[in-house]
């Protein structure tokens, strides 16, 4: 937890394509939307987002999408 945020670690960095700013949301039941987020930090194989759910409210929520058009 940073300034309220709940860092989440993505698995997939600019080796993979992903950048700073890139936007993205975690997948929700259906395939829908359960947050987005904007990618804070980007490194060779991971990223850094923030999110307003608690580390509670993400469990079951192991599947994110980014979205290469931005926000």
């Amino acid at each position: 937890i940073v300034g309220g945020k709940t860092r989440i670690t993505i698995g997939r960095g600019t080796s993979h394509g992903a950048r700073h700013g890139m936007a993205g949301y975690i997948v929700g039941s259906g395939g829908k939307p359960f947050e987005k987020f904007v990618i804070e930090e980007a490194h060779s194989t991971f990223s850094y987002a923030f999110v307003e759910h608690t580390i509670d409210g993400l469990k079951g929520h192991d599947q994110i999408i980014l979205n290469a058009g931005g926000h």
